[in-house]
């Protein structure tokens, strides 16, 4: 149509070279770029809470069960690194 620009859609998922995603992160490809997320098993510890998936950590949570006197149902974990 006159007076409109067309761009070729480009999907930055496709090429590690297009992304800032950590090699242990997914890329998913969306109309307006790309956003990135932590594998399961991985704790992001990205720089920027805006921009999620740049930097995963490998999660090394341990839960002992026999020191646990509290029951674990509907409960949400929050996963803090460690230095």
């Amino acid at each position: 149509l006159p007076g409109r620009v067309c761009h070729k859609a480009v999907d930055e998922c496709a090429d590690p070279n297009l992304n800032t995603c950590d090699r242990n992160a997914a890329c998913f490809d969306d109309l307006f770029g790309y956003r990135c997320q932590c594998l399961e098993g991985y704790l992001d510890i990205s720089p920027v809470p805006t921009n999620p998936g740049r930097a995963c950590k490998k999660s090394t949570l341990t839960i002992r069960r026999s020191s646990m006197n509290v029951k674990l149902e509907n409960m949400t974990a929050i996963l803090v690194p460690l230095a």
